[in-house]
């Protein structure tokens, strides 16, 4: 029964890290990006709070995307932080809180997100609504 506090308490704090990053907005923060709309690849604190950015060998940041599908886990690829991408397409899923890579079923709520399919150029692939921001 002890194990179960600090998981508990690990996913309650995560959850209201989330809910304030949610409801923190302002502006068109909440608006989603429509298909051929211009987006910045932002490392944002929220995107580098779930893992989904981080710093290369030579100090450029870097926003993590998945070339096929949307993914949180096991990326395949990224673009650089400040590049202007163009949305190509827009994947609405529901995402679930996990430990040591095992989801939390019954523990954590599940919640939307958003992923976008951006071009960079001709580089493509799935990014994570917290990784883009209006240009």
């Amino acid at each position: 029964m002890s194990r179960l506090r600090p998981i508990t308490l690990a996913v309650a704090c995560c959850a209201l890290l989330w809910l304030l990053a949610a409801c923190r907005g302002g502006g068109d923060e909440n608006v989603p990006f429509a298909v051929e709309e211009q987006a910045k690849i932002a490392c944002t604190e929220t995107c580098a709070l779930h893992g989904q950015c981080g710093t290369l060998p030579d100090e450029q940041r870097a926003v993590l995307a998945g070339s096929v599908a949307p993914v949180v886990t096991l990326h395949d690829r990224f673009f650089l932080e400040g590049n202007l991408v163009t949305v190509q397409e827009l994947s609405q899923r529901s995402l679930i809180g996990a430990v040591n890579g095992q989801p939390l079923i019954g523990v954590a709520t599940e919640f939307p997100h958003l992923f976008y399919r951006v071009n960079d150029q001709g580089k493509i692939g799935w990014v994570s609504e917290w990784c883009l921001e209006r240009p």
